[in-house]
């Protein structure tokens, strides 16, 4: 076993996906002709139900996320929507669970996960909403490329509350998609995040790192703006410490080949107090 903090749950989670996507192969809701894989959205569903069994809420959380809008759009999303709000139950978010659920309802109003849904609202005394509904635009579609599926995962992230997760998530969007149109934008949610979990001196690094490498973005002007308004704020209570982009180390950036956009995010990662 390894002794490196996380490892041992990622090697559970490799071996997980490979065992499913195995017993997967021959079962009669596979499509048929087609080979099923770790990101065939029937394996992620079933690592899904596995991290929710074993009470990783927040990991569960998460992957029903990816199911919607990283490996998405598939047949699971109406129970992808209510799954999510089973869980936020389950971590005590009452007001976001009801909220998920009345997504699901507007989103899928005929599906079973829809009158489960209704039901749910029900017995949390709240009323459900009544249709008929406003089509709205899938946030996802098969032409959606990978970098806009990867910032849309980060953003749901945030609206359930995974901090942590987002701002691993956004900051996939700058090094994995540098030359994307939402990595400026991503890398200021990271800040955001950051100040969330009141961690303003890592907010400020990722605000001043998007000044430094997108100073024509439109985000380059909200981040000035925040570190001059974070900064006064700690000065004035007498607890501003060194940011870390004064710390004397040299950060890894590279995104000219997969491997170095890699360590580029694993450096990211670091930056940010996300070890495992």
């Amino acid at each position: 076993m390894s002794n490196v903090p996380g490892m041992t749950n990622w090697r559970m989670v490799v071996v997980v996906l490979a065992a499913v996507a195995l017993g997967l192969q021959d079962a009669p809701r596979a499509t048929a002709g087609a080979s099923l894989t770790p990101k065939s959205v029937p394996v992620q569903v079933k690592l899904a139900e596995a991290m929710a069994e074993n009470q990783d809420w927040e990991e569960a959380i998460r992957r029903w996320i990816d199911i919607l809008y990283y490996f998405g759009p598939s047949d699971a999303d109406a129970r992808a929507h209510f799954e999510i709000g089973g869980l936020l139950l389950r971590r005590g978010r009452s007001d976001l669970a009801a909220a998920q659920w009345e997504k699901t309802i507007r989103l899928h109003p005929e599906s079973e996960y829809a009158d489960r849904a209704r039901e749910a609202l029900q017995l949390l005394g709240k009323e459900p909403p009544s249709g008929p509904f406003e089509a709205a635009p899938p946030l996802v579609t098969k032409d959606t490329p990978e970098d806009e599926r990867q910032f849309i995962v980060a953003e749901a992230d945030l609206a359930v509350g995974l901090l942590e997760f987002a701002i691993q998530d956004y900051l996939k969007v700058p090094n994995l998609y540098p030359a994307s149109t939402r990595a400026p934008q991503a890398r200021f949610q990271a800040g955001v995040c950051q100040a969330l979990l009141g961690q303003p001196e890592r907010a400020i690094a990722q605000w001043r790192r998007l000044g430094k490498e997108y100073p024509g973005a439109a985000e380059a002007g909200k981040a000035a703006s925040a570190i001059a308004a974070w900064e006064a704020v700690l000065k004035a209570a007498g607890t501003q410490q060194a940011s870390a982009a004064d710390e004397k180390w040299r950060r890894f950036t590279a995104f000219d080949t997969e491997p170095n956009r890699g360590l580029s995010y694993a450096e990211d990662l670091y930056e940010n107090g996300i070890l495992d």
